[in-house]
């Protein structure tokens, strides 16, 4: 046995917790191994020089104990060294289960599909077969052949139900939903999500109930049914249990609470997403929930609000590149809007206006000549000419209709770029409708 396949395993026994520790020292010692005080380094010793059969079955445990925490890599190569010793043992076929659904966890889909097939055409109990058809489902789900998936999916269901194991049922259908809302058949989705959820609810299964009316609120949604969209995901946050499934639900709710209007209730969204990435401590987390909730304030014209939001939103930036050696995604974006949110808290709070008697507007840029013509009739000004007769100088040798165009051209352009190109908000600033905004770009002939 390699050096390297001996930590192997001592790493993987360091893994488990205590009571998994003594479960498997307790078979050890049915196998009539003398596993002593039971210390790390001692049961380390015994896996080490326990063989044939006996051997398989204890990395079987220690495999699948390290499934249980989250240990996907290591898992694997403990299981694969227990099917080496493992033919004939009464543990064979379930260790074969572990090891495709370790193949599954650490994203070997094809190699998955091989050996949980292979396991369905021999002899195993119900119970067994349950899971396999339904890894395997997940497995060809992955691997993008949703075909299979889908039938996959529906089998394991139905045989979970048969067997009483109806959570499991209920998950197998969860499951099945998600092929077709992952291949766009929304509708197709609804319908099996609707299946699970009447199931869900003959069998009293609250929690499924509630992670169930989630996927619905997702389908909802992209059907454009934002109010039953709304209603399913504020019933989906009943179970808060997983803390990062109810990022997901409200970053969506707070979506779904602006596309209807519902702006209080937006606002209190975006602050409980905000306090759920606290709760995580993951600051990937915090720093877009925190760019959600300034984006927010942004929208609807609270700068003061959205300048705090982003500040902290910066420092956390900042302590995130310090501690990863990386930029925060997106950064460039962020600061541009940064920019724009401190300079319009600080155009709110000023009380002052140019010799035009305009407050300037920071939210964007003149284009360069705007700002020359602007900085010219100030110049006007100053030589004591007053503002008619500066404009009228500046339109100086053109018509009247000339000339309208002209400045109509500039006005709308630089409320254009205010927004962004945005045509809604753009059309809204100027008083007119979208489709006048429109003649207008064609007629004055305005291209972003």
């Amino acid at each position: 046995m390699s050096d390297d396949f001996k930590n192997t395993i001592g790493e993987g026994i360091t893994k488990l917790v205590p009571q998994q520790l003594a479960l498997l020292a307790t078979r050890a010692e049915e196998l009539k191994l003398d596993v002593g005080d039971k210390e790390f380094e001692r049961m380390k010793t015994v896996i080490l020089s326990a063989e044939g059969g006996i051997r398989s079955e204890l990395l079987f445990r220690v495999g699948d104990d390290l499934i249980d925490n989250g240990e996907n890599e290591i898992a694997l190569t403990v299981l694969e060294e227990a099917i080496k010793d493992s033919k004939g043992s009464k543990h064979e076929l379930f260790l074969h289960n572990s090891f495709g659904l370790a193949l599954y966890l650490n994203g070997r889909l094809n190699e998955a599909i091989e050996i949980l097939t292979k396991l369905l055409q021999k002899k195993i109990g119900n119970e067994l077969r349950c899971t396999i058809q339904h890894y395997l489902g997940l497995s060809y789900f992955d691997s993008g052949d949703y075909k299979s998936a889908a039938s996959n999916l529906k089998e394991a269901a139905k045989e979970y139900d048969e067997e009483k194991m109806y959570e499991l049922s209920a998950q197998a259908k969860e499951d099945e939903g998600r092929v077709y809302h992952e291949t766009g058949e929304y509708e197709k989705a609804l319908k099996i999500f609707g299946k699970a959820n009447d199931y869900a609810k003959e069998k009293t299964l609250e929690k499924s109930l509630e992670r169930i009316s989630a996927l619905r609120g997702y389908a909802l949604m992209e059907l454009g049914r934002l109010r039953p969209a709304a209603d399913a995901l504020e019933f989906s946050l009943g179970d808060k249990s997983n803390p990062v499934d109810t990022i997901d639900r409200m970053k969506f709710l707070a979506q779904i609470y602006m596309l209807l209007g519902s702006s209080e209730k937006a606002e209190v969204a975006y602050k409980e997403l905000n306090k759920l990435a606290e709760m995580v401590g993951d600051k990937e987390e915090m720093i877009n929930a925190l760019d959600l909730l300034g984006v927010y304030y942004q929208s609807v014209d609270k700068y003061s609000q959205a300048k705090e939001t982003l500040r902290q939103s910066f420092n956390l930036r900042v302590k995130f590149q310090e501690e990863t050696g990386i930029e925060f995604p997106g950064s460039w974006e962020f600061c541009q809007l940064f920019e724009k949110v401190n300079k319009m808290a600080e155009y709110i709070d000023a009380d002052y206006s140019d010799k035009l008697g305009i407050k300037p507007h920071p939210a964007y840029d003149l284009d360069e000549k705007i700002t020359i013509s602007m900085k010219r009739l100030i110049e006007l000004l100053d030589k004591g000419i007053d503002e008619p007769s500066a404009y009228a100088l500046k339109y100086s040798g053109k018509n009247l209709k000339d000339a309208t165009n002209d400045f109509q051209k500039e006005y709308i352009l630089q409320i254009l770029k205010m927004y962004k190109w945005d045509k809604g908000p753009t059309s809204k600033h100027l008083g007119v409708s979208t489709s006048n905004l429109y003649h207008y770009l064609y007629k004055l002939d305005i291209e972003r």
